[in-house]
């Protein structure tokens, strides 16, 4: 069910591995339930096509790693267990890869995921919450059911385990997750926005009062479009069907082609055309 790779964590060869696969830690993002930046799938779209710059390395996150082998002997004596850092590879769901706090085959929840909060922190108390997805994406890599998320105080010398079950349900919806991510980057797509990638303007009162002025000149656009229509039309009757040229104006038909249906000639059906694709544009729209 999964791939041991000979790898040490936190080293460039390990960033390397990483580098364009589905990992744990990013599986609360593309699900779009993140708690940090990136919170969704549209803001690691940005990270990786260079948009926006990859999360610092925080003093959470050296903490976290700083305490991360005390914490993982604290919790192997307190359970009798023997969790040891692993690195895998999916066989089951391509792209899908983990890199394990500890797993021990032999103990009834075989993932570890260490964390590491003050009690009575927001890790703390709804850890499972924050980290859902993340030990959703373990179980998927392992072929496993359970695991255990264990938040260690440093300071109080204190742990507090978490028993997890991965369902099926939850699996199925990370992988079909991934899969349209990995899609939108391959396609050079942008995801579907969720409303957690909209910034708030309504508080903005020049932004608006810009929209609310467009939204006029849209309606008076709108109303000299339909005139202009009109008045063209008379035009055209006046011609009798002839080219005519009328106060430095010249009034003639046009026949443009009809576009060509790519997808129906059959002799193109087993040519990949996204090679012959031109550079995509970029503009904002306003709706």
């Amino acid at each position: 069910m999964y791939k041991i790779i000979d790898l040490e964590q936190n080293t460039p060869e390990w960033l390397d591995w990483r580098e364009g696969k589905a990992t744990a830690s990013q599986s609360p993002s593309v699900m779009g339930e993140s708690k940090y930046f990136p919170h969704t799938p549209y803001e690691m779209y940005l990270i990786a096509t260079g948009q926006a710059e990859k999360p610092f390395y925080n003093k959470a996150m050296q903490r976290g790693h700083e305490f991360e082998d005390e914490a993982r002997e604290f919790f192997n004596k307190m359970f009798g267990s023997n969790h040891k850092p692993l690195l895998a590879e999916s066989e089951q769901y391509e792209n899908f890869a983990a890199s394990l706090d500890g797993f021990d085959s032999e103990y009834n929840s075989p993932i570890l995921e260490i964390k590491v909060s003050k009690v009575g922190g927001d890790i703390w108390d709804r850890g499972l919450d924050i980290y859902h997805w993340q030990l959703v994406h373990q179980c998927a890599v392992m072929g496993c059911e359970n695991a255990v998320l264990f938040v260690y105080d440093p300071d109080q010398k204190e742990g507090k385990a978490l028993g997890f079950k991965a369902k099926k349900t939850d699996i199925n919806k990370l992988v079909k997750a991934w899969g349209k991510y990995f899609d939108c980057i391959n396609n050079f797509e942008i995801p579907a926005l969720t409303e957690r990638d909209y910034r708030n303007g309504d508080n903005d009162q020049e932004l608006v009062s810009l929209l609310e002025k467009r939204d006029e000149l849209k309606i008076k656009a709108a109303q000299i479009s339909e005139q202009l229509k009109e008045v063209e039309s008379l035009v055209i009757d006046k011609t009798e069907g002839k080219p005519t040229k009328a106060a430095g104006h010249t009034i003639t038909k046009v026949v443009r082609k009809g576009s060509v249906n790519y997808k129906a000639i059959p002799e193109l059906k087993e040519v990949d055309l996204e090679q012959y694709r031109k550079q995509s544009t970029t503009y904002w729209r306003i709706s």
